[in-house]
């Protein structure tokens, strides 16, 4: 946020308010693409490529909306964040349903 800001010519400055803000702003948006990401694996079923692409799409939509004005600047900073989040989020989330035992296999053990 600051290299946009200094790009920008604008005043650059800490606050705990605007930290706070942006944390927050954080949380409920990593919160957002966690259900887009639950809703697209329902939609799609068995079909983890589609999934995959429509989560990507839907974020990026997202995202690229949240980006005003939209600049070189603006996107060579932050599509690579969004790319990397959405790796690491879909391999966490695959480390996660390979460690959680299917409703079968709980049945079979008994």
């Amino acid at each position: 946020m600051r290299g946009v800001a200094m790009s920008q010519g604008a005043a650059t400055g800490f606050s705990l308010g605007g930290s706070l803000t942006v944390v927050l702003l954080g949380a409920a948006a990593g919160l957002a693409a966690g259900l887009i990401y639950v809703a697209s694996t329902k939609l799609a079923g068995n079909r983890m490529w589609w999934a995959r692409l429509l989560f990507a799409l839907v974020v990026l939509a997202i995202t690229l909306r949240g980006l005003r004005p939209v600049d070189a600047l603006r996107l060579s900073l932050f599509l690579p964040l969004f790319f990397a989040y959405g790796v690491v989020f879909d391999r966490l989330w695959a480390r996660r349903s390979a460690a959680i035992p299917t409703q079968s296999e709980t049945v079979q053990a008994t």
